[in-house]
């Protein structure tokens, strides 16, 4: 399992960063749009935070409000573990929070402005200008993966004796194929 789940990590890392040289193009790789709501083929429209390095509560709500209503209903937000933090610690002038918790059952659940929050580690980080900081869109929609063959065990009892050594491949590619049904967070103001 310890090889599966190093596998599994490049994997996602390459979802997000990979540049599509033998691996899968990644979300943050792409451009932005020159003009804001003016779509542009291979590239991603990215709204401005509000903030120099971080969130503010008008930027996250632009960037909901920049998707297109067709792509809301399965729209989710993806950050880092940090970044929601940033986020649920917004106050307004009233000194109220702009992020409160929900809850389901009396469990909080991870919401921001009523769609569901993923943590993904590999999200750039907040307190760095020109970072995309968050995404908000159909995921599903708008990437798309591909696995060929699965996850591939060949036993090699030769090349460490005494000891055998499993090799792993598996043959995965991704790329963004709705460039309409996600938008980014990008620290600026």
């Amino acid at each position: 399992t310890k090889g599966a789940d190093k596998i599994s990590r490049t994997e996602n890392s390459a979802f997000f960063a990979g540049n599509g040289v033998n691996k899968p193009k990644g979300l943050l790789t792409y451009a932005a749009w020159a003009s804001a709501g003016v779509y542009e083929r291979d590239k991603i429209e990215q709204i401005n935070s509000g903030a120099a390095t971080t969130f503010t509560a008008d930027g996250l709500i632009d960037t909901q409000a920049s998707l297109k209503e067709a792509y809301q209903a399965q729209a989710i937000w993806m950050m880092k573990r940090m970044s929601f933090g940033a986020i649920i610690k917004l106050k307004g002038a009233d000194n109220f929070y702009f992020g409160p918790m929900m809850l389901a059952d009396g469990v909080p659940t991870m919401q921001l402005l009523g769609k569901r929050v993923i943590f993904a580690d590999d999200m750039q980080a907040t307190g760095t200008g020109s970072n995309l900081i968050a995404a908000y869109g159909d995921v599903g929609r708008a990437y798309t993966i591909l696995d060929r063959v699965g996850l591939q065990v060949l036993r090699d009892p030769y090349s460490a004796d005494p000891y055998t050594l499993f090799r792993l491949r598996r043959r995965t590619g991704g790329d963004v194929t709705n460039f309409d049904a996600i938008k980014f967070t990008k620290a600026s103001s």
